[in-house]
Formats: structure tokens, sequence, C-alpha cells
């Protein structure tokens, strides 16, 4: 008769969000020696793939990393550690990998013109399906200023700007800017 000891208790790190393309910290597995340990990824989000996520340097490795496919579906993965030692039981722990979509790219409408104290047309920012947008001054013309230029919506990509009745002549640069936090474009 042989004696072998159980395999020990499995952990993990804590829970981490990442971007879309990027590359988790460790994930804390505990070493499972005297047996083995193995990450899988044992539950996706709806249009998700285990493919998404990849294992460095291994998926044997305790403290491994994992990176994340740039097209990866956004949303929870479940990785699990599994330490076993064969005939015993096996025990397991997850860390649940949160991915954020990468925010899309801005483009805007054309240039305008306007007098002072008259508004544009739509700036003609476009709908970001990831994340945020916000127009902004981002230039202004010598001795102007920012608050010369109000938005009627900043969070709206079909924003208009009205120039203040005394606003500083000269070009001021609006920008729409997208973002996804904790992700940059």
């Amino acid at each position: 008769l042989t004696v072998i000891q159980q395999a020990l208790v499995a952990n993990t790190g804590n829970d981490q969000t990442i971007c879309q393309g990027s590359t988790s910290v460790g994930l804390g597995g505990s070493s499972p020696s005297p047996g083995t340990g193995l990450w899988t990824v044992s539950n996706i989000p709806v249009g998700g793939s285990a493919g998404d996520i990849t294992f460095n340097p291994n998926n044997t490795t305790p403290n491994a990393t994992a990176s994340v496919n740039i097209g990866a579906q956004s949303g929870n993965y479940t990785l699990t550690w599994t330490v076993s030692n064969a005939p015993c039981n096996s025990t397991s722990s997850n860390v649940i990998l949160t991915v954020v979509a990468l925010p899309d790219n801005a483009t805007v409408g054309v240039d305008q013109t306007i007098c002072q104290g008259g508004t544009s047309s739509s700036l003609g920012g476009n709908a970001p399906a990831a994340g945020t947008g916000l127009w902004s001054v981002t230039a202004v013309p010598p001795g102007g200023n920012i608050s010369n230029i109000i938005f009627s919506n900043a969070s709206s990509p079909t924003s208009t700007a009205t120039a203040i009745t005394n606003a500083t002549p000269g070009t001021y640069t609006l920008t729409w800017s997208i973002s996804n936090s904790p992700c940059t474009p």
C-alpha cells in the first residue's frame, strides 16, 4: 500500500481588469508541489472564445500572466488554477479576468466658420460603440480663452459649438475624444 500526499489547496491572486490586446499581472497561482498545476479558461463571455486568452510563459506556471487578443470579446473570463496529485482529488481556485474593449478611434466632421455669437452646425463626431466621447477646446487663438466656446452637449457626438458674442476672433481647435477606462485609444 502506497500513501501519497493530497494535492495542496489551490489559491490564486486577485481578480483583474485589463484591456483588449494587453497582458495581466501575475495570476498568483499557488505552488502545486508535490503535484502539478494547470491554468484553464473555464468560463467565457457570450461571443468569446477560450482562444482569446494565452497563458505566459505557459499554462503550467503558477504565477503565469494572461495575454488577451486584440479582438477578444469584452466581458468576464474565468481563469481556473487546478492543483492535482493523482490519484487524489484535485483542488481549484478562480481568477476573474475582466476584459474591456478598446475605445473607438475618434473622427469628426469638416472645419466650420462661424461669427461671434454664432452657432455651428453638428460637429460630426462619431458615436462610440465602445467608450464615451467628450468635446473639448484644445487650442485657442492669441488672447482667446477656452470659455469663449460653449458646447450644446459636450458628451454628444453631434453637439454644436457656440462662440460667445465677444469671443476673440481666430481659430479654435475643438477635439472629440473617446475613452473607455482603463483603456486608451
